[in-house]
């Protein structure tokens, strides 16, 4: 709120290219996913001082440099700075949005019956095939998932409908699987924003792209694992995450190669 009255320097996290350019500045940055906090902490390293603000209930573990602090969300900017939630106020010369991203489709026409309202794409079967046209596919829309990995399951799912070797569900039996799943969803506390993130649940969205389409191999369970365990990581030690190391085991386990040569499975 009153963003138009603060009188420095604003951006978002898509214009960031260099930490440099944040020397000696008094820095806010607003949200703390994963490109909140890994640009609050290289801004860190220039910046006079950086203050995180989010909304996350408890307050990050990770052991943050000294002169990087965390905030509660802000209340409204002033022409200086910043008041937060908690009823505090602090100056600031920079403030840097890493607020996330806006799903946005201006080249599909109405014909296309695609909406998006506050980024939840509609109405898609299993986060990717347009049920209102259902030639047309979305790939990579879910995040915190081992992307690559995604978008060729989601490729792979795809194909075996568009290639005849399976038939697609009808668009009401497509509808009404997409309103169970959401609704387990909302059920669970994901908020609209949040419709196509996965996280911990990737796994799941993983076997049912599988199963669906009867193909015979997925991701395997390993790579969620690993995936979801490195993301603690970054939440718990920001500054020695890029350090770890894992070797995969099977297809189930993977253990972490510790400094003293040591191998704990996991």
């Amino acid at each position: 709120p009153n963003m138009e009255a603060f009188r420095g320097l604003q951006l978002h996290s898509h214009d960031y290219r260099s930490s440099d350019k944040f020397k000696d500045e008094s820095v806010l940055v607003v949200g703390a996913g994963p490109s909140g906090m890994d640009l609050a902490l290289e801004i860190s390293k220039h910046a006079t001082r950086v203050v995180m603000s989010h909304h996350t209930k408890e307050p990050f573990k990770t052991i943050f440099p000294a002169n990087l602090t965390q905030k509660p969300d802000v209340q409204e900017l002033t022409a200086t700075g910043a008041r937060f939630a908690d009823g505090s106020e602090e100056p600031f010369t920079v403030i840097l949005y890493c607020t996330g991203y806006r799903y946005s489709f201006p080249f599909l026409g109405p014909s296309c019956g695609i909406t998006v309202q506050d980024n939840y794409v509609q109405p898609l079967y299993k986060h990717c095939v347009n049920i209102n046209q259902p030639s047309m596919a979305f790939i990579g829309l879910p995040y915190y998932v081992c992307a690559g990995q995604m978008f060729d399951l989601q490729a792979r799912f795809c194909l075996r409908y568009y290639s005849g070797q399976l038939d697609l569900p009808g668009a009401e039996a497509m509808h009404e699987d997409t309103r169970l799943r959401m609704e387990q969803r909302w059920n669970r506390g994901f908020r609209t924003r949040q419709a196509h993130m996965m996280g911990p649940a990737q796994g799941e969205y993983y076997e049912d792209l599988q199963r669906t389409a009867e193909l015979p191999d997925g991701i395997k369970p390993v790579m969620t694992k690993l995936h979801n365990e490195s993301s603690q990581r970054f939440n718990d030690d920001l500054l020695g995450f890029r350090r770890d190391v894992f070797r995969i085991v099977d297809d189930e386990n993977f253990e972490e190669v510790v400094e003293i040569g040591e191998d704990r499975e996991m």
